[in-house]
């Protein structure tokens, strides 16, 4: 029998006693939380009702939402409702279908509707006009002290004293920092307040500010500007990068306030938006969920492509552009950015930007399999931070080179690099390069063969979930689980590569996605999902990521007793391997050679002078004509060190005089690099002579990795030296 319906602010039990007179009953009373002091209540037993828990108010959004949930934007209502069933029903009938399943950003504070708008709407709307605009400060900056809401509450001419004993009815507490009762309060808080006011509440907040959390300055700013303001953008999109090289787990929670921060700035249509708009809206969307990330980030690498933009946006918006393309596993955008973010930079003399460039154009070679290239890059970045004085945001020891010092598999080279990279980011903060170290010392690993050791390493990265690192080792992971036998670590990072594989749907995330299933397949269905991954991967730039999908391929070929099959893969691996210089992937395919009864000699990618990468450079120089002093000029060297590197170039080539070097570097082992000389136009000399494969396949049997037409890769295509070079 329902004897009293109504949500009352005070319970009626006199009614339903005088309704109710022989019959025995039992009477239910609800009350707010907290319930306060209710004499008629008093002495009788009570129950408190919590909110539900996270799996219950998962499976209730997930019946709310058209489309399916994103398990981040679930996570984060759950959160701010604290479960409570009603505000999880309102808050996702506030949201779109696009932003419940994590393709549309979220908005900040969440939106409150409904019976709870209207009943915490009416409690602030009791308060005194101070205490509102009190509690509206506290609602713009939830992480402050009381210190910086007394100033900027001083700014906007509310009297401190008078602050201090306002009466905020029970909604928030102002203790060393501020705490609103519920979160949902600060929701409703904010979004009462009229948008001019709120405008004026950030500028206050902005002004208040000690200068010591400068992202925090910069959204303020964002949340008070009336119309587009590029330094604002400008300080916005600093924020997220340093956001993202302080630690990205410790940086998301500064990312929603950055996006609300980029969508106050009115003014801009959607269609008019800027890369530097595009880039920062889609790292926001990255950290709520990657695919809503994904149509952001292609947009932004469409300008890049399309070469429009001005050289003061190219040379801000590239590392956030190149973090971008990393991130689709687009190789093909990678390898265009890093040409062209070393060109400009060449071009405009930009000795700030030029290392960090350089520093991502070695990462674009190594993708490609280039190592004696990145290697060059490496070394041009070095010099210039030395000649400057300069080491930058990502100081002097570069994860660059320790990655491909791991690809090349030298072991003891890379640990040295790798401690001191860490000691490095320690001492400076850096918390995004100890992750970068665990990634690279994974790949090392890996090539050695030590599972259970790149196991531990890539578990950290894998729960950091950084833009680049977190999504490039979800292959590393698979396979270093896979052979621990850990299928359960396994499977949760093939489910987090099959989202963001489909979402991109570029060849290489395509093809690391076969591969990685068909580590986990099982017999009846792994030898299609190899061989898909093949297929997808002669399509793109990767070249490593290829002879590992042979390399896995032959291994399983081989487990299956196939080994006339498992030799052919494996011999391709090998060949693939020993001609890119990847020593440690190299020999772990010998060893697999072995097993099935075939001899292979271990081989090294050799060059036939062994000239160094700053050799090779100055001898490309030379051969173009080039002076000693315009060669200084051009690596920030003194002239006699480059006669010093030139008298060493002589004795390894043979050649007795700088008119003979140009025969000599007109060798097909010198392949060109992408960069022009910014003095004459030139291009740029290889990082050192191509090493020739130490097996050349005979002519009338190709390897079985050469294709042909659009993404063609051939033995030549896969030799060290070839550089990045300008698309046409």
């Amino acid at each position: 029998m329902t004897i009293y319906g109504k949500w009352s602010a005070e319970p009626c039990p006199g009614a339903a006693n005088r309704r109710l007179y022989a019959e025995r009953v039992v009477l239910l009373f609800a009350v707010r939380e907290p319930a306060g002091e209710l004499p008629e209540l008093a002495g009788l037993p009570e129950l408190a009702i919590a909110g539900l828990d996270e799996g219950a108010a998962l499976e209730l959004l997930a019946s709310l939402a058209p489309r399916p949930l994103s398990p981040a934007v679930g996570a984060r209502i759950v959160a701010e409702t604290g479960g409570n069933p009603l505000a999880l029903v309102e808050v996702a009938l506030e949201l779109s279908p696009g932003q419940l399943a994590g393709v549309e950003l979220l908005p900040e504070p969440l939106p409150v509707g409904g019976s709870l708008q209207e009943a915490f709407g009416r409690r602030v709307s009791r308060l005194p006009a101070e205490a509102q605009l009190l509690l509206a400060v506290a609602a713009a900056e939830p992480t402050a002290s009381q210190a910086l809401v007394w100033r900027a509450a001083g700014q906007l001419g509310i009297d401190p004293d008078a602050a201090a004993s306002a009466d905020l009815g029970g909604l928030a507490a102002i203790g060393s920092q501020v705490e609103f009762r519920h979160p949902l309060i600060r929701s409703v808080v904010y979004h009462t307040m009229p948008l001019r006011q709120r405008r004026l509440i950030h500028r206050a907040l902005a002004a208040a500010g000690d200068g010591s959390e400068p992202d925090r300055v910069a959204w303020h700013l964002g949340m008070a500007a009336a119309g587009p303001d590029e330094a604002v953008a400008a300080r916005l999109e600093q924020a997220v990068e340093a956001a993202l090289f302080a630690g990205w787990s410790a940086s998301q929670a500064v990312m929603p306030e950055v996006a609300a921060a980029a969508r106050a700035m009115p003014g801009v249509p959607e269609s008019e938006a800027s890369v530097a708009d595009l880039l920062l809206d889609g790292f926001v969307a990255r950290a709520a969920g990657y695919p809503a990330a994904v149509p952001l980030f292609r947009r932004a690498l469409a300008m890049f492509r399309s070469g429009e933009l001005s050289p003061g946006e190219g040379l801000r918006g590239f590392a956030l552009g190149g973090i971008a393309a990393a991130e689709l596993w687009d190789d093909q955008a990678q390898h265009t950015l890093a040409s062209r973010w070393i060109r400009l930079a060449r071009d405009h003399g930009a000795l700030t930007a030029l290392p960090a460039a350089l520093n991502y154009g070695a990462f674009a070679e190594i993708t490609a399999g280039r190592f004696d290239a990145a290697a060059a890059c490496i070394a041009e970045r070095s010099e210039i931070m030395t000649a400057t004085g300069n080491p930058g945001i990502q100081g002097t020891a570069g994860v660059a080179e320790l990655h491909q010092l791991a690809w090349r598999g030298h072991e003891t080279d890379a640990r040295r690099v790798g401690s001191a990279i860490a000691r490095e980011a320690t001492n400076a903060g850096h918390v995004s390069q100890s992750i970068w170290v665990q990634y690279c010392l994974a790949v090392l690993e890996l090539g050695l063969g030590n599972y259970q050791a790149a196991l531990q390493c890539v578990l950290g990265v894998f729960s950091d979930d950084a833009p680049f690192t977190g999504t490039h080792v979800l292959p590393d992971l698979v396979e270093a689980a896979a052979r621990c036998g850990e299928a359960g670590i396994a499977g949760a990072a093939l489910g987090r590569l099959a989202e963001r594989a489909a979402a991109a749907g570029t060849p290489l995330a395509l093809g690391l996605l076969a591969r990685s299933r068909a580590l986990l397949a099982g017999d009846a269905d792994a030898e299609l999902l190899y061989e898909q991954a093949i297929g997808h991967l002669k399509q793109c730039r990767a070249v490593p990521q290829l002879a590992r999908a042979h390399l896995v391929y032959g291994e399983w070929l081989r487990r299956q007793r196939r080994r006339r099959d498992a030799r052919d893969q494996l011999r391709t691996a090998h060949e693939m391997f020993t001609a890119m210089g990847a020593g440690a992937f190299a020999e772990r395919a010998r060893i697999e050679l072995l097993a099935t009864g075939e001899r292979a000699r271990q081989r090294t990618a050799q060059t036939g002078t062994d000239l160094t990468p700053q050799e090779a450079q100055i001898a490309r120089l030379v051969s173009q004509g080039q002076s000693n002093r315009d060669i200084a000029g051009q690596l920030f060297l003194s002239p006699s060190t480059v006669d010093y590197h030139l008298r060493k170039v002589y004795r390894k080539l043979g050649v007795a005089s700088r008119t003979q070097l140009p025969r000599t570097m007109a060798d097909d082992r010198f392949e060109p690099e992408v960069s022009p000389s910014p003095r004459t136009g030139a291009v740029r000399p290889s990082a050192g002579a191509a090493p020739r494969p130490a097996h050349r396949p005979r002519q009338q049997d190709p390897p079985k990795w050469a294709t042909v037409g659009r993404g063609a890769m051939t033995p030549a295509a896969h030799a060290p030296a070839q550089k990045l070079a300008e698309p046409a």
